[in-house]
């Protein structure tokens, strides 16, 4: 019985998943979402910091890419593993602070929002709790 319940709820969630991301791949820079909906801002605050925090660890292989092809091999391996490690803690504690402060409608404190945005580019932090326009 507990192991269908399990099954059950891993699926529900696996489903809201599906629907979500999606529309969160298609975000803007500055904003996870363009939106006058006070609900909508906060929703996709919330939304948009636990996908940082999922998604975090994507940093790792990104940075080590990205300096291998701007450098060479063993800058990448080296370098590039320190600043994904750096950029997984910063991606991730932003996305809990986002999570913890979702009702307050800020800007989006990383550079891309989201790690899958600009793939390419390493990540920045903008100024923290700059309120939205």
């Amino acid at each position: 019985m507990k192991i269908k319940l399990i099954k059950s709820a891993t699926l529900a969630c696996s489903l809201m998943f599906l629907t979500v991301f999606p529309s969160i791949g298609s975000a803007k820079e500055y904003y996870y979402f363009e939106s006058d909906n006070y609900a909508a801002i906060t929703g996709d605050k919330f939304l948009g910091g636990a996908t940082n925090v999922a998604t975090g660890w994507l940093e790792i292989p990104k940075c080590i890419i990205n300096a291998t092809n701007e450098y060479n091999a063993l800058f990448g391996v080296t370098g590039g593993a320190f600043n994904g490690f750096v950029n997984f803690f910063g991606r991730t504690l932003v996305g809990l602070v986002d999570i913890i402060t979702f009702p307050i409608p800020t800007k989006v404190v990383p550079q891309p929002g989201l790690i899958w945005n600009d793939y390419d580019s390493d990540t920045t932090y903008d100024e923290v709790f700059r309120l939205r326009d």
